[in-house]
């Protein structure tokens, strides 16, 4: 998501037993309501955060302003004091994700849409009803990027992920599946 999306995330947009994020038009860039299925462990890290903020309204609230969201700075100082300062921004995730998916061969549609990238659409009687499409396909595509993570994280080789996540691993049938029923 976009940082601005994630700093004013509050919780009663979070649906952790269903693993689905719904975040409305009103706090969207495009002014549309967006769906972000959430990984395992995404609802994992949100429930151990909401041990610590989840008697708040929101996820991450502001340490000096008490009812307020946390700076739109925090999370790029929080990327500099673990030594990435310079080198990688908050927003830097979502370019990440988007090289890495489509390096991978994930469909570019399925990663935009995860993404909420607008495209000019001629049917705009259909655009507000563009946040729910391909939502079992984006299911899968966020629960790979979560587990490819975890791969690179442990420091898995570029051929590893590709053997495990590219177009001819087992995954990406998977996924094959899940569209072909869309």
């Amino acid at each position: 998501m976009r940082t601005v999306e994630l700093r004013k995330a509050s919780w009663e947009e979070f649906d952790l037993d269903n693993a689905m994020w719904s975040i409305p038009s009103e706090r969207m860039k495009m002014r549309r309501p967006h769906l972000v299925p959430l990984s395992r462990q995404a609802v994992a890290a949100l429930r151990e955060l909401h041990a610590l903020t989840g008697g708040g309204k929101v996820l991450f609230p502001s340490y000096r302003k008490p009812g307020q969201v946390m700076s739109a700075t925090t999370l790029n100082q929080a990327l500099k004091r673990m030594g990435y300062g310079g080198r990688f921004s908050s927003h830097g995730f979502r370019s990440t994700a988007t090289t890495i998916l489509g390096l991978l061969g994930y469909p570019e549609k399925r990663v935009d849409l995860q993404l909420a990238h607008s495209k000019k659409n001629k049917d705009s009687s259909r655009a507000p009803y563009d946040h729910t499409k391909f939502v079992e396909s984006r299911k899968v595509i966020m629960q790979d990027w979560a587990d490819i993570l975890d791969a690179l994280k442990s420091e898995k080789s570029v051929e590893d992920v590709t053997r495990a996540f590219g177009p001819m691993s087992k995954r990406r049938t998977a996924l094959l599946r899940v569209i072909e029923r869309e």
